[in-house]
């Protein structure tokens, strides 16, 4: 920490962080508060995912079992939907 002495009235020095320590605080807060967020949007983004992709293979499951749809019509019905 850089300290630039500003007097008082008491005759003590101010501590004043100079613009680089301010901009290597700035960056180290940043790169701090992405490494806390960015996990739980990953994970987030997973399960959101997956339940979606879980729904779309229910109804390929329902369409294979109750009405004797071809694979083939169920997949491209699954590419099309996704």
């Amino acid at each position: 920490m850089e300290f630039i002495g500003r007097p008082l009235g008491n005759g003590y020095a101010v501590p004043v962080l100079s613009t680089a320590v301010k901009s290597r605080h700035r960056f180290i807060l940043t790169r701090a508060l992405i490494a806390e967020t960015l996990p739980s949007l990953a994970l987030a983004t997973g399960v959101t995912t997956f339940l979606l992709i879980i729904r779309a293979l229910f109804y390929l499951a329902e369409l294979f079992v109750s009405r004797d749809v071809a694979p083939s019509s169920a997949l491209r019905l699954l590419s099309l939907s996704v």
